[in-house]
């Protein structure tokens, strides 16, 4: 499976972060460049990196965790409604609770 679009935030936003420097990538563990820091040598190919997930990761691996992520999506989205219903919840408590305040405050205004 292929890319679908590169994604603001996610991986090859265009001009994003890349290094001429020594790189090792974070989750395939791929050397590029390697000397040139020692060298001082900073001409060499420059290779797109992304920070994703506490981890520097390489272009080669942008499509393998997107395409992790796309097929878990359903995962994901069930996930993330139930974290969204938690927050509500707690929105919904908090205000309660201070207009409980509000109310111990200034009495029936």
């Amino acid at each position: 499976m292929a890319r679908y679009f590169d994604s603001d935030f996610l991986f090859g936003i265009g001009s994003g972060v890349s290094t001429c420097g020594n790189y090792k990538c974070g989750f395939c563990g791929e050397t590029y460049n390697e000397g040139a820091d020692k060298t001082g040598d900073y001409n060499g190919d420059s290779v797109p990196v992304e920070h994703f997930a506490g981890l520097n990761v390489c272009y080669n691996c942008y499509e393998t965790i997107e395409n992790a992520i796309l097929r878990r999506m359903p995962t994901i989205l069930k996930w993330y409604c139930n974290i969204l219903k938690s927050k509500d919840a707690d929105i919904k408590k908090q205000t309660k609770q201070l207009k409980e305040v509000f109310d111990a405050i200034h009495g029936d205004i």
